[in-house]
């Protein structure tokens, strides 16, 4: 709508440019007394030109409030979607589809919906890489480790060769039954729930109570037997009391229920919708399990699911640590103690490029052994490098270590009396 008082004051300003003078408030309200439009552009009861002049100034946008300005326009864009999404989940309610299936993905939907990435801008504007090297040569000079992309693998040997698990990455831990490769999974997630990480994992192998028990053992360094029996004594009680305080602090996650690659899907988002702003790591035991609707083959549903676990951690900006086990092939050079190669991976194309790390577990372990010693390689690590990394595997707390602090002195919780001849085997998951 034109306004005679703006053309006024912008032939103010062109004047005042075209002399040379500053053009501000004060040289503006000037010129516009000097030419007699002063009395024009307000009444005097509404302050005059001045008045005018600085409500104007406050209506109008600068570039001191762009980022106010540019969250206004991201929030309608991000209610566009939802309002999108609204849409199609009351057409497709009324379709007569299945109702977890619609759920599910629009669950999945709302949640990248809400993690959009913002506009393209350039990498030169934007990019703090400058300010990173800084830091790590600071680091490096000090003779710290770098940090890792993302999450720590629990294991610093492990970090300094991949650069731990970031933001869209899928980490996978390949290994035969009993080898300790979801033991390996578990114990980054605790890990990282420990430090304050929000945290999930679909079992879909075990009892969310069978998956407390061995976590308690994990974090107390009680032996795993002797706490399912209950055969404690009062040092071990001390600390899985101490290790329940901390645990029950920590965001860790236990859904049981979700099988299909749909809800783990919209499980992941609805964690992500609670914790925005921070990393979220879910992982998935085992990927052969997880169902995929429509698909019946098994290396169909093994594509599959690891073509969407990748698009997940991607378009949600999560972690994702995916447990699998090798095909016919692989498992028996792994139980001979062979290494295997990228093609012994069940689904081995797709799983290849899907994945960003993945770690085969060696287990050195024979029958009966409580300790031994392991291998984890590094197969493919998209951030790091392609290496073996040796640890120790501590049955008696279903965890893999590198400090040998498991060797000093007896374990804790080992039990007196009647239980202490008795042996067992550490049936790790």
């Amino acid at each position: 709508m034109f306004v005679p008082a703006n053309r006024m004051i912008l032939e103010a300003m062109r004047k005042l440019h075209a002399s040379g003078r500053a053009i501000d408030p004060v040289t503006v309200v000037d010129e516009l007394t000097a030419s007699g439009f002063d009395r024009r552009i307000a009444p005097e009861e509404e302050g005059g030109a001045w008045g005018y002049l600085i409500r104007a100034a406050n209506a109008t946008p600068t570039a001191e409030n762009v980022t106010y300005y540019a969250g206004i326009v991201a929030e309608k864009a991000r209610s566009r979607r939802l309002i999108t999404i609204g849409s199609r989940l009351m057409s497709r309610a009324s379709s007569g589809e299945r109702s977890q299936d619609v759920g599910a993905e629009t669950m999945r939907d709302i949640g990248a919906a809400l993690s959009a990435r913002e506009e393209l801008v350039p990498l030169g504007q934007k990019s703090n890489l400058m300010e990173v090297l800084e830091e790590r040569g600071v680091a490096f000079s000090e003779g710290k480790r770098p940090d890792s992309v993302g999450i720590s693998t629990g294991i610093e040997s492990l970090d300094r060769a991949v650069y731990g698990i970031g933001p869209g990455d899928t980490f996978y831990v390949v290994g035969i039954p009993g080898s300790g490769k979801s033991a390996l999974a578990v114990q980054m997630g605790v890990s990282y729930a420990m430090s304050g990480g929000p945290t999930i994992l679909f079992p879909l192998e075990m009892g969310e109570q069978q998956v407390d028990e061995r976590i308690r053992a994990n974090l107390s360094k009680v032996n795993a037997h002797h706490l399912k029996r209950g055969s404690l004594d009062a040092e071990a009680w001390h600390r899985l009391l101490k290790s329940d305080d901390l645990f029950k602090k920590a965001p860790f996650y236990v859904d049981k229920k979700s099988r299909e690659i749909s809800q783990i899907e919209a499980s992941c988002a609805q964690l992500k919708a609670r914790y925005p702003g921070q990393l979220i790591l879910a992982i998935v035991d085992y990927a052969q399990l997880v169902n995929v609707r429509g698909i019946v083959d098994r290396f169909g549903r093994i594509t599959e699911v690891s073509r969407r676990l990748k698009d997940l951690a991607e378009a949600l900006e999560i972690a994702i640590v995916v447990v699998v086990q090798p095909n016919r092939e692989g498992k028996k050079k792994l139980e001979m103690g062979q290494m295997i190669e990228k093609s012994d991976l069940d689904g081995a194309g797709s799983l290849e490029n899907d994945a960003a790390t993945i770690i085969v577990v060696l287990n050195k372990k024979k029958d009966g052994e409580h300790e031994s010693d392991a291998e984890l390689h590094a197969l493919k690590s998209r951030h790091g490098i392609e290496t073996v990394v040796n640890v120790r595997w501590i049955g008696r707390w279903l965890m893999f270590t590198e400090d040998g602090a498991a060797h000093d002195g007896p374990p804790l919780g080992e039990p007196r009396g009647q239980f202490a001849s008795r042996g067992g085997s550490d049936d790790d998951f």
